[in-house]
């Protein structure tokens, strides 16, 4: 389902969110990968992870609304 999420994440943001959280590559290593700033990494990962918790909730709220009928 995460991957489903992260389809329509921006290139960079998903390839960041992936390094970091599923890869367990360190902010050092995945700066270096991408070639950006440690701020910019803050930056992309807060943006991804606020954009799949607005989709893991709208799936949700899907979810519940058919259990509910």
């Amino acid at each position: 389902m995460i991957e489903q999420c992260t389809e329509n994440l921006p290139a960079q943001q998903r390839t960041a969110f992936f390094l970091k959280e599923a890869e367990g590559e360190s902010s050092e290593s995945v700066c270096n990968i991408l070639g950006i700033s440690p701020t910019h990494l803050r930056v992309l990962l807060f943006r991804a992870r606020v954009k799949l918790r607005e989709r893991l909730n709208s799936v949700e709220r899907r979810i519940v609304s058919l259990l509910k009928k």
